[in-house]
């Protein structure tokens, strides 16, 4: 044994500074050896606890002295001789540990415990002898500390400590007598997984919780029936039922047995009838509660956005407000306090949890606002629930409002954090009850710290309102019966196909039930969070991800550690996302890293995120999500060994919702694949690797807001198989062209050294978007003579889109080598600026072409140069548009006179059902009537004689004209209803008059040549073909881009 005060090198070089350089502080010690305030510190708590020296705090400054022995042997130069061991011999009884092989102090057995709970002996329990001389050493030691505090051993061996122990064997004598070891462990029942223990006794080092937890656990597994087994289970926990298989893949299940159902054998059916409707009503049952507990759910990722809906929910409280924090800071509450003053002033009760530990404490200014609170609630200061001087003991962080809305969150939203936390707001529905934030009500009682004003709290729905049931789920679906000719057909009978369809056909429609089906939530508490988590790795199909401020390893331990190994190994990839480092976290983190190394393929892939920022809690696997207040990574969520009450009040809310599922996943980074799209891509084609990085950059350019989206797309691209892997799935998949040219470009900005088919394909994508200016600019990049299109025919079509073609098409037109494809798309930009622009370069082209120009093309190419010839000049643009607009005139004249002739028709056959209007009608539409005369002349379309009319007409009001009328008529005034219907009859005709009257003489074309006449009737079907007609390579989108162009310009013709 050596003393307990043994010093160390940097321990003498301290002793000598104190007693001969003069160093009385920390400060002084610090600047004398050149040592950090740490290691300063570190020493000299050492030095202090061995009693070498003297620590005094005064006032202004702390003051260091030398104890008097050590004085003396500092001041003879003897610092080494402060350094001794002791040996000794002695036997004492101790308790070997047989479930952990670790070793205790006599005292430790002697606590009875019930027979039923004793752990029975295995065959591999460890022995005596395999004991380590450390472990051996660590006990000597305990043990030696315990006969210190009950007075009994000398001070020699008070002031020493363990440094090596030896396990003589023949001083080894076994007891007649059996002791018992205590050990602290949590037991849980799950619906699922029975039975889990956990060892969590903090006297164990996490080694020993380990290895005690495995072989509880193993002897659980393997006598269920033993007595120490069922005396497990009548004291465990119970675990409800918090995770049920997911719908989606029951409708799974359900359409992979539907499509064995036509293979069905004869005399079986009756059978598989029944197991196929009780499988679709259970799916139809748990849609229904699914349907019932629905809610609205918002993600809330920013402190920011924290403040302002805890305000808005305060603010929208109209009858009680319920806020629940860790941590009460006045920076923090005090942003809040005008909130709480006006739903006091309006009679809102305010609800207060706070404290997570049982000596918590509030800080003065605290107690003072919530006093003031108080009194402002009236003298009887019922309004504010709260217990200044008795914490809760909470860990969670909620705000409800009412019955409607709540909050639940990792931030410390009346601590005053800044931290980036996440939270989920739920809303009901409508005026519907909602049962989530009923349940948190109830929670909110349950963790009240007093009883009296936990009854005060409201949870009665019926206080807050009246609140309608949720509509039952609309489930009509048609099932088909079962007779029993069924079970006599054979398999390839109509009467099997059309069962075996009209299952298949209902177990579709349930799919889309299920799909349509909105978000759901619950609550998790303490205990069950560690249950869930082991639930989510144990039958996670997709995706796991945990997200906690620490990593400990006392949580992340091997139990933990091979759950993990058995979802990667089953293809689900896991995501771990932590902030801080605990001191027992170095061989968790080291056995992580190990998993997250690259893996064969069709298993899942582990990703490590090290994030010292990240406070959010959260656990997700698949389309579930669970966030609150609970840290999966550093917390184990059971009750502690004294009285079995609860550490602190954990709360959670679990959500059940694919779109919440993959924004969060992206909020960490991790890119799912993109709904909807893996049903449409043939798996074949594209590998699957690929196919996921093409989804999550999907999903990244769906988001063009965020931030750093460039890089991110880059180092997608960068994972693919090949250069362009991950362009060539996006394109797979139907991406637009837009997302895919995005793409390109933040692969060529992110870095120098990019290959040559990313610019390949930004220019392929510019051209096919018909920005030709763009892509002469990408064309100059690529210096490849093989890539199409080739720099002549871009610079051509960049030269057509400026406005100048000429010479771009002469040099285009020689160049060597052009094929058919590459011949059409300048024969087009040929016609056009021929047709439009009257080039004479174009001509040439056109003239030289003309015998090697086949299909519409040629045609098209052959008619513009017929035209141009006819003309023997610059080609007379001037006479398409003309007779464009002549075409154009003449279709609105055209319609005006069908306007008016409906007009006329409408009043004509309207019945007046009364004396005078029939009066009037008779008149207008008789002889010699204004109104007979007008139809008349609209049935010669005579434009001048219906301008004559409207010239006589004694007014063009259409209320002075009907009284005119009705005057002229012998017929008293019309008034009411029947009045108002005629006006506007009377209205409609006076307006297509004027219509009619001013479109005049202009209905006739002018002069339109017979060439010109020609060339629209020939070029036009043929422009417009051409616009429309896909292209059928790249260069086929000049000859597109043209034609539109041409089509465009002689809109009225075409």
């Amino acid at each position: 044994m050596g003393l307990a005060g043994d010093v160390s090198i940097v321990e003498q070089f301290v002793l000598r500074a104190i007693r001969s350089g003069g160093a009385t502080t920390v400060t002084e010690l610090t600047n004398t050896l050149e040592l950090s305030p740490r290691i300063i510190t570190d020493c000299l708590g050492d030095l202090w606890r061995a009693g070498h020296v003297h620590l005094d705090f005064l006032d202004d400054r702390e003051s260091i002295t030398l104890t008097e022995e050590t004085e003396r042997q500092v001041s003879a130069g003897d610092v080494g001789a402060i350094r001794s061991t002791y040996e000794t011999s002695d036997v004492r009884e101790m308790a070997f540990d047989s479930l952990v092989g670790r070793i205790v102090p006599t005292r430790a057995t002697s606590r009875r415990v019930p027979h039923n709970v004793r752990v029975p002996r295995m065959p591999d329990d460890p022995g005596p002898l395999d004991l380590g001389a450390a472990a051996l050493a660590a006990a000597v030691e305990r043990d030696l500390t315990r006969w210190i505090d009950g007075g009994d051993v000398v001070t020699t061996e008070g002031a020493l400590r363990v440094l090596d122990a030896y396990l003589d064997p023949e001083q080894v004598r076994e007891t007649v007598t059996a002791g018992y070891v205590p050990l602290v462990v949590s037991v849980v029942e799950d619906a699922d997984l029975g039975l889990r223990v956990t060892a969590t006794d903090q006297l164990l080092t996490r080694a020993e919780r380990d290895r005690a937890t495995r072989r509880l656990q193993r002897l659980i597994d393997d006598d269920p029936r033993g007595s120490f087994v069922r005396a497990l289970a009548g004291l465990a926990t119970a675990a409800p039922s918090v995770a049920v298989a997911p719908l989606l893949a029951l409708v799974s299940a359900l359409r992979k047995q539907v499509s064995t159902l036509p293979e069905v054998v004869t005399g079986t059916r009756q059978h598989e009838h029944d197991r196929m409707r009780l499988a679709f009503y259970d799916v139809v049952h748990q849609a229904s509660r699914a349907w019932t507990a629905q809610t609205e759910v918002v993600l809330v990722d920013s402190p920011q956005d924290h403040e302002q809906v805890v305000g808005r929910l305060i603010d929208g409280a109209m009858t009680q407000v319920v806020l629940c924090a860790t941590w009460l800071r006045y920076n923090g509450v005090s942003r809040f306090l005008p909130h709480l003053e006006r739903a006091i002033d309006r009679g809102v009760q305010v609800v207060l949890l706070w404290g997570a530990r049982v000596d918590d404490t509030l800080d003065q200014p605290i107690i003072n606002a919530v006093h003031n609170l108080q009194r402002r609630g009236g003298p009887a200061a019922d309004r504010v629930l709260v217990k200044t001087r008795v914490p809760a003991q909470v860990n969670a962080r909620l705000v409800v409002s009412d019955d409607r809305q709540a909050l639940v969150t990792s931030h410390d939203f009346l601590g005053g954090g800044t931290n980036s936390d996440l939270g989920l707001l739920v809303s009901a529905v409508r005026d519907h009850r909602s049962e989530i934030v009923e349940s948190l009500l109830s929670w909110t009682c349950t963790l009240f710290p007093d009883l009296d004003l936990a009854q005060a709290i409201i949870r009665d729905n019926a206080a807050f309102g009246r609140r309608s049931e949720p509509a039952v789920l609309a489930a009509d679906i048609a099932v088909p019966a079962f007779h029993s000719s069924l079970d006599a057909g054979s398999p390839a009978s109509a009467q099997v196909a059309i069962w075996a369809g009209a299952w298949a056909a209902a177990v579709e429609e349930l799919a889309r039930l299920v799909e349509d089906l909105p978000a759901t939530a619950s609550t998790v508490t303490d205990a069950e969070h560690q249950v869930l988590l082991r639930r989510a790795l144990d039958t996670a199909e997709r995706h796991v991800l945990v997200a906690a401020p620490r990593l400990s390893g006392r949580v992340v331990d091997a139990t933990i550690l091979t759950a993990i190994t058995t979802c990667l190994q089953r293809g689900a990839d896991v995501t771990i996302v932590y902030g801080d480092l605990a001191d027992d976290s170095r061989s968790a983190r080291t056995a992580l890293m190990k998993l997250s190394r690259p893996r064969e393929p069709g298993l899942g892939r582990l990703e490590l995120m090290h994030d010292h920022n990240n406070r959010a809690r959260v656990l997700l696997w698949d389309d579930e999500v669970a966030l609150g207040s609970f840290d999966h990574l550093s917390h184990s969520g059971h009750r502690s060994g004294r009285s079995r009450h609860r550490n602190r009040g954990e709360l959670s809310l679990r959500v059940t919702n694919p779109s919440l599922a993959a924004t969060m996943l992206t909020t960490f980074g991790v890119f799912p694949p993109v709904a909807g799209m893996a049903t449409a891509i043939n798996r074949s084609s594209v590998a699957s690797g690929d196919l996921v990085l093409a989804q999550a950059a999907l999903e990244v350019l769906a988001k063009p807001g965020e931030r750093l989206v460039g890089g991110r797309l880059a180092a997608l691209a960068a994972r693919g198989t090949t250069a362009t892997a991950v362009l060539d799935a996006l394109e797979h998949v139907g991406a637009s062209a837009g997302d895919q040219e995005r793409l390109c470009a933040a692969v060529l900005l992110a870095g120098t050294d990019v290959p040559v088919p990313w610019w390949q394909r930004l220019l392929e994508l510019v051209w096919m978007r018909h920005d030709f200016l763009a892509a002469l600019a990408i064309r100059a990049v690529v210096d490849d003579d093989g890539v199409r299109p080739r720099r002549a025919l871009v610079r051509a079509a960049a030269a057509w889109a400026a406005g100048d073609s000429s010479e771009q098409l002469m040099n285009a037109a020689i160049e060597d080598g052009l094929d058919g494809a590459e011949r059409d798309a300048l024969a087009t930009v040929a016609v056009s600026d021929l047709v439009l622009r009257g080039h004479v370069a174009a001509h040439e082209v056109l003239d030289s072409w003309s015998p090697q120009l086949e299909g519409d093309v040629g045609e098209l190419a052959r008619a513009a140069l017929a035209l141009s010839r006819a003309a023997s000049a610059p080609l007379p643009v001037s006479r398409l548009r003309a007779a464009a607009a002549a075409a154009r005139t003449q279709e609105e004249a055209d319609t005006a006179w069908e306007v008016l002739h409906g007009a006329l028709q409408r009043l004509r056959n309207f019945p007046p059902g009364f004396i005078s209007g029939d009066l009037l009608k008779t008149w207008a539409f008789g002889d010699g009537g204004p109104l007979a005369q007008l139809e008349l002349l609209a049935h010669g379309h005579d434009v001048e004689g219906v301008g004559r009319w409207r010239a006589a007409q004694v007014t063009s009001d259409p209320h002075g004209w009907l009284a005119w009328c009705a005057d002229r008529a012998g017929a008293r005034e019309i008034v009411g209803n029947r009045r108002t219907s005629m006006v506007a009859k009377v209205a409609a005709i006076l307006g297509a008059v004027n219509n009619v009257a001013e479109i005049g003489g202009s209905t006739q074309p002018t002069g339109e040549s017979p060439e010109v006449g020609q060339f629209l009737a020939k070029a036009g079907p043929l422009i417009t073909k051409l616009a429309i007609r896909a292209p059928d390579s790249i260069n086929g989108h000049l000859t597109q881009a043209t034609a539109r162009s041409m089509a465009a310009a002689l809109e009225g013709i075409l």
